[in-house]
Parts: structure tokens; C-alpha cells; sequence
């Protein structure tokens, strides 16, 4: 299993020196760059700094997220295939592979488009390519998303929690919000709480 999701062969920075490899890596510029009072503050960022600056305090709320998934085109959305969730004093409260209770011929399958990103990503990710004869009869592996919902209400996520995601455009809100559609009970926060970190990264870290 990938205990960090983040690829270190893509990087998202520019100068060597500033790479950021994983969330905790996220977490350490936030801070340096809240320092450096670089970071334009609105009502949500400023409960992600409050957070930031009280680490070791329990009950802010505030969560660090990252996914891997793989889009089916056409509007159908995507499929989910890993998720990371940090706190803000940078410890990891979940890593995990997504279990889809098929084979990985059958996780292949979803991808009637044959997208390349598609079959490259989950190979990467669950061990196993399109053509292994091993695909038919090798289950996906990690956490159900009846588990995952679990593990959201264990780590004390609510409707009023705030995500902060590694994305410009909300994908990981979205990945996470189409998985969850066919379970009940399962309390997210509203879009306007989940908050993208690449535009940060633009604006304060040179060469991005």
C-alpha cells in the first residue's frame, strides 16, 4: 500500500529546494509562508491557519486531503482509487487503497474509453496491469467505501469541517462526494468548505 499518495516523479514546484512531495510537505509551507504573511486570509483560510498555528490542539476540524482517481469521460465522473487524509500537526489519519469488491479486470472494464491515464494510474496503484493474467482473479484491495465512510466518522468529519485539497478545481471534493453518493448517513461539508492549495503555491513559491 502507498502510505504517501503524492508522486515524487511530479513534482509541484519549480525551484529545487521547494518541492512539495507529500501533504506533509503542504502543511510545513503553509506554515513557513504564513510567516512570511503571504497568505491572502478569508473566513475559511483563516480556520486552516487557527489550525495550523494550534497543532497540537484537538477539534479544529480542518483536514488535509489528497486522492488518486481516474475520470471515465464523457460526464460520467471518476472512479476513486486511493485517498490520504492529515490533520494539521501533519499525522496521517488514513491511507488507504479504495476496495471496489470486483477483480482488477473488472476495475479495467469501467474504463470502456480505454483512456491511457486511466489503465497507467490504477496499475500504478493496485500492482496489477490490463493484461496480467492475474487481473481476472485478483480482488481490488484496501478500505470498501462502506469502510471509508467509517473512517470519516471515526476521524470526527462533519458538515462543518473544512477540507483543504491538493487541486485547483475541486476534484478531490468531487471524487469524494460520487463515492459516497450510495451511502447513507455520511456528513460532508458543504463545497464552499473545501478549499484548493495549488493557486497558494502560484502565487508564493518561486519557478511554480
Amino acid at each position: 500500500m502507498h502510505e504517501i499518495i503524492a508522486n515524487p516523479k511530479r513534482l509541484h514546484a519549480g525551484k529545487p529546494g521547494h518541492e512539495i512531495r507529500d501533504l506533509n510537505d503542504l502543511i510545513r509551507y503553509l506554515k513557513e509562508y504564513l510567516k512570511k504573511g503571504k497568505i491572502r486570509v478569508d473566513s475559511h483560510w483563516s480556520i486552516v491557519i487557527e489550525a495550523l498555528r494550534a497543532a497540537e490542539k484537538a477539534g479544529w476540524g480542518v483536514f488535509f486531503v489528497d486522492t488518486e482517481f481516474g475520470y471515465l469521460g464523457n460526464g460520467r465522473g471518476s472512479v476513486l482509487f486511493q485517498i490520504a487524509i492529515y490533520d494539521a500537526s501533519g499525522k496521517c489519519l488514513l491511507s488507504t487503497l479504495i476496495d471496489h469488491g470486483v477483480t482488477m479486470a473488472t476495475l479495467y472494464a469501467m474504463n470502456d474509453k480505454n483512456l491511457p491515464v486511466f489503465n497507467n494510474t490504477v496499475q500504478g496503484l493496485y500492482g496489477i496491469g490490463p493484461k496480467d493474467p492475474r487481473a481476472k482473479s485478483t480482488q481490488t484491495s484496501g478500505k470498501t467505501i462502506a469502510q471509508l465512510a467509517n473512517e470519516f466518522e471515526r476521524m470526527g468529519v462533519t458538515e462543518s469541517s473544512t477540507f483543504v485539497e491538493w487541486s485547483v478545481s475541486n476534484c478531490d471534493y468531487r471524487n469524494i462526494y460520487q463515492a459516497f453518493s450510495g451511502i447513507k448517513g455520511v456528513h460532508l461539508p458543504p463545497m464552499s468548505n473545501w478549499l484548493t492549495t495549488i493557486p497558494i503555491w502560484r502565487e508564493i513559491i518561486p519557478g511554480f
